[in-house]
C-alpha cells in the first residue's frame, strides 16, 4: 500500500483509499475501499470494492462521483442507515 505525505508526496502513488474494515461488526462483509483502475481505452475509474472477495461497483466519472454522494447522503437524511 502506497502512503503519501500531503505536503509533498506525487498524488500519483496513491492505488487505494481505505475506508472501513472488510467486515462489519456481524461479519457481514461491506464495502471498505476505493481503487483506481485504468480501463482499455485509457479511462480512469474508480473501483468502490466490497470485501476481500473484490467484488466492486464501478464509478465512471465525477459526475457519477458527485450523485454517488448525494444519493448516500440522501439515505442518511432518510434515517436508512443507523
Amino acid at each position: 500500500m502506497s502512503i503519501i505525505d500531503v505536503r509533498n508526496g506525487p498524488i500519483e502513488s496513491i492505488t487505494e483509499i481505505k475506508f472501513a474494515d472488510y467486515d462489519d461488526q456481524y461479519g457481514y462483509h461491506q464495502a471498505s475501499h476505493i481503487t483506481r483502475h485504468i480501463d482499455y481505452d485509457d479511462n480512469s475509474t474508480v473501483r468502490l470494492i466490497e470485501g476481500a472477495g473484490g467484488d466492486y461497483i464501478r464509478v465512471n466519472s465525477q459526475a457519477h462521483a458527485q450523485d454517488l454522494i448525494k444519493a448516500l447522503e440522501k439515505a442518511i437524511e432518510l434515517g436508512w442507515l443507523r
